[in-house]
């Protein structure tokens, strides 16, 4: 799986150098051979934090457009859920209104292996003053999922 990985991560790179969605989407497909992400399945931490979460790392650059990762934050598997998740972040924190509402949306998620990609990316950023900000508001929402994050985060 090591190798496999390795080889889609270069290609969700390359793919997101360019910035074009259709590459994007046919490189991410791959993830369709792994069992876990086709059948949606429960996936372990480790895998979104060695998986997941370095491909959402790989969508975070400005040539990949924020209306492809909204799009991706509405998808029925989880696994592209929790990759969009990680660049929405990024977008958000940086005042994207369209990255921070598909953000809220997907704090709220029911699977938790789309919080927990928050939860790593917020937790990395954690020192950054927006970073803090959503983190208070997240505290103080009164929802239990955003509060959760808030606290694994900052923690």
């Amino acid at each position: 799986m090591k190798e496999a990985l390795r080889e889609l991560l270069a290609d969700v790179k390359a793919a997101a150098r360019l910035g074009e969605p259709e590459g994007i989407g046919v490189a991410l497909a791959d993830l369709l051979d792994w069992p876990e992400v086709k059948g949606n399945l429960d996936m372990e931490s480790a895998f979104v934090q060695q998986a997941l979460a370095p491909l959402g790392r790989a969508l975070d650059q400005p040539p990949v457009p924020t209306r492809l990762l909204v799009g991706m934050a509405q998808d029925a598997l989880a696994a592209f859920r929790a990759i969009a998740a990680v660049p929405l972040c990024g977008r958000a924190l940086a005042g994207d209104g369209d990255a921070r509402g598909a953000l809220e949306s997907l704090a709220s998620d029911a699977r938790p292996e789309v919080r927990h990609a928050i939860t790593l990316t917020l937790r990395d950023r954690r020192n950054e003053p927006a970073v803090q900000v959503l983190l208070a508001e997240w505290e103080a929402s009164g929802k239990p999922k955003w509060q959760a994050i808030a606290a694994e985060a900052g923690g």
